[in-house]
């Protein structure tokens, strides 16, 4: 059974994750380019990630904090970073990670060992 904590976390990370998704999406599509490719690859496998919090897996608490690390290595390379906008996403970024950790990590024992695309239904062959 998923803690309440860790479902409202998910359902906060699933709109985070489809509006960034989104997001990315429009920018490939209007503009397509290498780096836009990359963001919907890497807003695609943080989604993937958020899902597998939502099934109670460990993969999932690994894969988030190399996505959200990636997010604030690349603001910190980005022009952005310098200004209002960057600052205030750097903070978010802190806060979500935080958040998660604080609220993911007491209940690492009841996460499953599962690997990523495994099957993950409640019935096994």
């Amino acid at each position: 059974m998923r803690p309440n904590s860790i479902t409202i976390l998910c359902l906060i990370l699933f709109v985070i994750g489809f509006s960034q998704l989104t997001g990315s999406l429009i920018i490939a599509v209007a503009a397509p380019s290498f780096p836009s490719m990359v963001a919907v690859a890497i807003n695609g496998v943080a989604l993937y990630a958020y899902y597998g919090l939502w099934q109670m897996q460990k993969w999932s608490v690994i894969t988030f904090l190399v996505i959200w690390i990636f997010y604030f290595v690349s603001l910190s390379f980005s022009p952005i970073q310098r200004t209002a906008v960057g600052l205030f996403r750097g903070w978010v970024i802190i806060l979500v990670t935080g958040s998660y950790l604080f609220f993911v990590l007491p209940h690492w024992n009841k996460l499953s060992n599962k690997r990523p695309f495994q099957r993950i239904s409640g019935r096994q062959k």
